[in-house]
């Protein structure tokens, strides 16, 4: 039975991680109508960890019903860094459109994005949280003294603030900005835990 349960838990890892090409687009264009998101903007957080001197940039941009994500990581560390993940994040599915802004997109310039080089590898989704997994943006190495290119993550789903992490061998984390689970969700998932609690009761 143990061993059966073991299978079982290896299947459903496998089945609910998935990688993705990274798509890259111009943003103008792409997503023509989308404004920022004015309840959080434009934020920047130094990660705090292992090292110092790692910068992650987070909007939310949108066009009434839906949601652009962007990321951006600027490193002036020692370290070369490997990878962007942000956790929770709502609504991710094998099917989530992800990728990366292909050129400095004058508007993002001056909302406060940088015109970064680094482009990701590619994306992992990874569905094992539920209805608030984890996304992972993979780089070859954003080496010192260089910066990402600004990388997107499409949604259904309205902003909150999330948890981000860099691995550079160790790991920073600091605060970005990501797509969080409506306040209905939130309640259902609740009333889903209080009847597990008073079923084993």
């Amino acid at each position: 039975m143990r061993k059966l349960l073991i299978f079982a838990v290896l299947v459903l890892t496998v089945v609910s991680t998935s990688h993705a090409a990274l798509v890259p687009v111009d943003f103008a264009s792409e997503f023509s109508g989308y404004t920022l998101d004015l309840t959080y903007g434009v934020i920047t957080d130094e990660f705090a960890g292992d090292i110092a001197g790692i910068d992650v940039i987070s909007a939310a941009y949108s066009n009434g019903s839906s949601y652009v994500y962007l990321y951006q990581v600027d490193n002036s560390s020692v370290a070369k860094l490997g990878s962007l993940a942000i956790r929770p994040f709502a609504g991710l599915t094998s099917e989530t459109n992800m990728g990366y802004i292909s050129g400095g997109d004058a508007d993002l310039l001056i909302a406060g994005f940088l015109a970064g080089t680094s482009i990701p590898d590619f994306g992992i989704v990874d569905e094992n949280y539920g209805p608030t997994g984890t996304f992972h943006f993979i780089f070859s190495g954003i080496t010192t003294g260089t910066t990402s290119s600004i990388m997107y993550i499409e949604s259904g789903y309205g902003s909150g603030e999330s948890n981000g992490y860099v691995q550079n061998g160790g790991q920073n984390s600091g605060t970005v900005i990501a797509a969080i689970p409506e306040p209905t969700t939130i309640c259902l998932l609740g009333l889903g835990a209080l009847g597990l609690l008073r079923r084993k009761r």
